[in-house]
């Protein structure tokens, strides 16, 4: 190890003990998150203590120097910001390929180019027919369980069979209601605002239709007599400080006499914007910031409901809920005015919420109950990954066998693969046979590694020679009829061999459509995204192989 001139920092490579230990400190921490484990992070000083199994919280939490492993972290955001899943597969694959990698007496850069053959074997492998699985996205049943392999993994969610299942139904329901249609536009995430509540069971999650504003108690005779249309409630929002700033008002030199305050100046001109308002009838002026309290007296004598400190995320979604303009000065029009059909004042678990109604806007509430913050903020997290994740479902509608079975299947078809195309791969990278085995031997046990994350301490890992799928076979039992891993296959467990067990003469199963439309009616199927495992396994081989490729890494000493 190669000390820098100024002292302050280190050269390592891939084998440096440094980057190994923390490369073997990922590993056990992304497998345990797999196999269920919840993990406790906070920093060395104290701090807010966060509790979570799920990728996208953990990488929030961590704190990573060493540049290995920054890089690893980047490379499962990057994959998680486009499918919001999959984060701890690609984590594992990428450290248990370059790890593996080290021990091997072949060059990198022959290891590299194997590993991009081995990758286009297995995206050619997963995608295609025999191997995926079409949904129905117009099947409750089908995608109530694909939102059930997703939300039951996390045992944080602390989700019993009927609420996994309730839960399940109640997210098919938001997707279901904002799929693009005529007459309906945007994504779930620009219609529906997700509010987390402590101290309430599960159970108690429910879509409101309209907007829940927590925090706000108006005064009731306030709300009774508030300005109102043809049964409607006018409603401005302004999105600049109403409390007399000048910073976000004037974009102007100006001169105040001696007799006169900046304070009272800005104060008069909303004063007489509140005036304004009140000609048009509003009823409502919804302030992203602060009002200041003689403004918030003035409005309250107009009939006009002062509503501030709203915050920029909550500005969107009201103003898609009222169809109005969004004000970022003291100019007012009626083209610039939405409106409500009710605002009502609402108590839940003990504290007060502001309740929005539009009938006409897409516009809602998902309301996420647990019974402690890290449980409803990990919901939350599940939440969201469950809906993009049946939101890339209706643009792709293909899975796969998860469980560890899609893995199983693809070192099966990859050793056939290889092994039949043995003399022209030996010719075409000008390496000896041995040396190809070893890459492929390094792949393969990789990915029956994370299969096996899933299997309990009084389980063991199995395959089959019909269907090549994962098997956890409890160890006490000898004989009677197991499920595989995935749930779609049943067999004996006389049928099972060793996970290392090769025979690439039996041909692959040509019914994994018809045999899960069947196996789904009778019990939950653990599928896997399909465009999500293509892209983890694309970003896992390129993040080793840039990894094993790259010979120095500047680490702070």
């Amino acid at each position: 190890m190669d000390q820098s001139a100024a002292g302050t920092l280190q050269l390592q490579n891939l084998v440096s003990p440094d980057i190994v230990n923390a490369l073997n400190l990922l590993l056990k921490i992304t497998s345990s998150c797999r196999k269920g484990c919840i993990q406790m992070v906070q920093n060395s000083v104290g701090g807010h203590l966060t509790m979570t199994s799920t990728s996208s919280r953990l990488l929030q939490s961590l704190s990573v120097s060493k540049p290995v492993i920054r890089l690893i972290a980047t490379a499962v955001q990057g994959h998680l910001q486009h499918f919001s899943d999959g984060g701890h597969f690609v984590s594992m694959l990428t450290v248990l390929l370059s790890t593996k990698s080290m021990n091997l007496n072949v060059s990198n850069s022959y290891l590299t180019e194997l590993y991009d053959r081995f990758l286009t074997i297995i995206v050619e492998d997963i995608t295609a027919d025999s191997s995926k699985i079409n949904i129905d996205i117009s099947s409750l049943k089908q995608m109530t369980n694909f939102v059930k392999t997703i939300s039951g993994r996390k045992p944080l969610c602390k989700l019993n069979p009927y609420d996994l299942d309730n839960f399940s139904k109640l997210l098919v329901q938001v997707f279901a209601s904002y799929l693009p249609c005529e007459g309906r536009s945007g994504s779930w995430e620009e219609n529906i605002y997700i509010i987390p509540v402590e101290g309430l069971p599960v159970s108690n999650s429910e879509l409101y239709q309209g907007l829940l504003l927590q925090g706000y108690q108006l005064p009731q005779t306030a709300m009774n007599n508030v300005r109102k249309v043809n049964n409607q409630i006018p409603v401005a929002v302004v999105t600049v400080s109403m409390t007399g700033d000048t910073e976000e008002i004037m974009d102007a030199e100006y001169e105040i006499f001696n007799d006169l305050s900046e304070e009272k100046t800005v104060l008069s001109r909303i004063m007489k914007f509140c005036d304004r308002c009140a000609e048009l009838n509003v009823g409502v002026i919804f302030c992203q910031k602060v009002i200041h309290p003689s403004v918030k007296s003035y409005l309250y004598k107009q009939n006009i409901l002062p509503v501030e400190r709203l915050g920029s995320q909550m500005i969107p979604f009201i103003l898609k809920l009222i169809g109005a303009q969004s004000l970022r000065s003291f100019t007012v029009s009626l083209s610039d005015i939405g409106h409500l059909d009710s605002i009502e004042h609402q108590t839940i678990n003990k504290k007060s919420y502001l309740f929005l109604k539009n009938r006409e806007s897409p516009v809602a509430t998902l309301m996420l109950t647990s019974d402690h913050e890290e449980s409803v903020q990990e919901l939350k997290t599940v939440c969201s990954s469950a809906l993009h994740s049946m939101e890339r479902l209706a643009f792709s509608s293909y899975v796969l066998p998860g469980g560890g079975c899609w893995e199983m299947k693809t070192c099966f078809n990859l050793r056939k693969k290889v092994l039949s195309e043995m003399p022209s791969l030996v010719e075409e990278f000008y390496c000896s046979k041995s040396a190809i085995l070893s890459a492929l031997d390094v792949v393969c046990k990789s990915l029956q590694n994370i299969a096996k994350t899933v299997v309990k301490d009084s389980e063991e890992g199995k395959t089959d020679c019909t269907y090549h799928h994962f098997w956890r076979v409890p160890k006490e039992v000898e004989e009677g009829e197991v499920i595989c891993s995935c749930g779609i296959y049943c067999l004996e467990n006389t049928e099972l061999v060793d996970l290392d067990y090769v025979d690439i003469g039996n041909p692959v199963n040509k019914k994994l459509q018809e045999d899960y439309n069947s196996s789904v009616m009778k019990r939950t199927i653990v599928i896997d995204q399909l465009d999500m495992c293509v892209n983890a396994v694309n970003t896992s081989f390129l993040t080793a192989n840039a990894l094993l490729t790259t010979n120095l890494f500047i680490c702070d000493s």
